[in-house]
């Protein structure tokens, strides 16, 4: 799990576009004795800038495991007085002060999609003096009708009638319900200009599940294929990074979202849409319905979503549910209360082997099972 972060924000960093950008805007924003709260801190690298712009003060959030990694690069840099780690999720955070600033950098491929409006509404409203500055500031959402042949083909391609000789293709339409993210070697034809679904300001409340609608002109003749995505996110003023169409390329990548079947369009044709973001702890899922018209009269209907509803989470969401534990819950709780500071990783393992020895025929796999359940919850 850690490696999988610590690769995630080696990409991160080797962005360049990205952190000359907030680097630059942070030395704008932050002043001399300022505090800053940074949310969702990862390797703590804004926390660093804020405090080489003259923050005295810094309050890193990091929920992750890498919270730890964060505090000894703090540590290497000589910057462990002025910058707090915090490893907890933000929204569960008291602070003993108000900041100035409050920088964030949770922006997802869709801008949105790591649930930062509720996260920022949370940080503005008990983090951030009254007259604090949010950073970013604003983010924007695009949308446009495209054709997008080698993306349909790239995801699609197995699920055919003839896949090696074997007929896959029932499963195209499940596969369809998933918002994709363009490969960096493929290019879509737009078929009418973007069209601005949201403008937000995080310096005022954000609805953190919303319902985005829009239409378009259909201006070039083609084959339709879905809606492609971008974003703008203005970090303050005269610095803009996302992934809109002129803009410098970053590792955020414009998003896809298909439709059940490609169709020819033709000019004058209308493209109804409403996209509509699901949250579910820190994630954000997406439906979306895509209506065409031609002449006044319904042409086509497309309705899909990334969003699967459990059992489990529908009884979650209900506050009159008793809940019992199942076979891993019940391992859980064991390791969790025999990790009392008196007994060994080992000595826990033979324990879960001994209560659960048809599901554990080795000690080995017991240990392993008890040190994936104590990752990023041991005391180090």
């Amino acid at each position: 799990m850690k490696f999988s972060l610590i690769e995630y924000h080696k990409h991160m960093l080797g962005d360049r576009v990205r952190l000359e950008a907030y680097r630059e805007a942070i030395k704008l924003v932050v002043k001399q004795g300022d505090i800053v709260v940074d949310i969702g801190t990862g390797t703590g690298i804004l926390a660093m800038f804020a405090v080489q712009a003259g923050a005295s003060k810094v309050y890193a959030i990091e929920n992750s495991s890498l919270a730890t990694e964060a505090a000894e690069l703090i540590r290497l840099n000589e910057m462990s007085e002025q910058i707090q780690i915090i490893n907890e999720r933000s929204d569960r955070v008291v602070l003993p002060e108000l900041a100035d600033v409050v920088i964030s950098e949770i922006l997802g491929h869709f801008g949105v999609d790591e649930n930062m409006a509720y996260f920022l509404n949370d940080a503005r409203k008990r983090f951030l003096k009254e007259d604090g500055i949010m950073l970013p500031s604003h983010l924007k959402l695009f949308i446009q009708p495209v054709s997008a042949p080698t993306t349909v083909d790239r995801y699609l391609s197995p699920w055919t009638n003839d896949h090696f000789g074997v007929d896959l293709s029932a499963v195209r339409p499940m596969a369809l319900n998933k918002r994709l993210l363009l490969e960096g070697d493929e290019t879509v034809h737009p078929l009418a200009p973007l069209f601005m679904i949201a403008d937000q300001d995080y310096l005022d409340f954000v609805k953190p599940t919303a319902v985005y609608n829009g239409e378009a002109i259909i201006e070039t003749e083609g084959r339709f294929d879905g809606l492609v995505g971008y974003f703008a996110s203005e970090l303050t003023d005269g610095f803009i990074l996302g992934s809109s169409p002129g803009m410098a390329r970053t590792s955020w990548r414009p998003s896809f979202f298909p439709c059940q079947t490609s169709l020819d369009l033709v000019k004058d044709d209308l493209v109804k849409f409403t996209l509509k973001t699901i949250t579910q702890g820190e994630s954000v899922f997406w439906d979306w319905q895509i209506n065409v018209e031609r002449d006044g009269q319904s042409l086509y209907r497309s309705d899909l979503t990334e969003f699967e509803l459990r059992k489990e989470e529908l009884l979650l969401r209900k506050n009159s549910t008793f809940p019992v534990l199942n076979h891993r819950g019940a391992e859980i709780k064991l390791v969790l209360e025999l990790s009392d500071g008196n007994r060994s990783i080992i000595g826990i393992a033979q324990t879960l082997q001994e209560t659960f020895p048809d599901r554990y025929r080795s000690i080995e796999k017991a240990r392993e099972t008890v040190t994936t359940y104590l990752g990023g919850n041991m005391k180090t």
